[in-house]
């Protein structure tokens, strides 16, 4: 069954946002108001993302890589271009 996180039952339940109910339902867990994680319980900054598979905040989230099992973000946006650009350079 899927659930649609922008459903009004679900945005006005009050369910608590543990990592188990994020990665079933998608919802977002960044409250756009206080911008406080609800899973994390933390503040954080604009362009911050709570990342599912990690369960992680992620400051400046770009994506998770598959490949290095890593969220990618400011704090190691360089060294994943350094090593995308090797595999690239060295690949036959």
């Amino acid at each position: 069954m899927a659930i649609d996180p922008q459903d009004s039952a679900i945005l006005t339940a009050n369910t608590p946002r543990n990592a188990d109910y994020v990665k079933m339902a998608g919802v977002p867990v960044i409250d756009e108001i206080t911008k406080i994680c609800g899973v994390c319980n933390v503040p954080v900054t604009v362009g911050t993302k709570h990342c599912k598979p990690c369960n992680k905040c992620v400051e400046d989230f770009d994506h998770h890589c598959k490949f290095l099992s890593t969220c990618i973000g400011s704090k190691n946006y360089k060294p994943f271009l350094v090593t995308v650009i090797s595999a690239g350079i060295t690949a036959p």
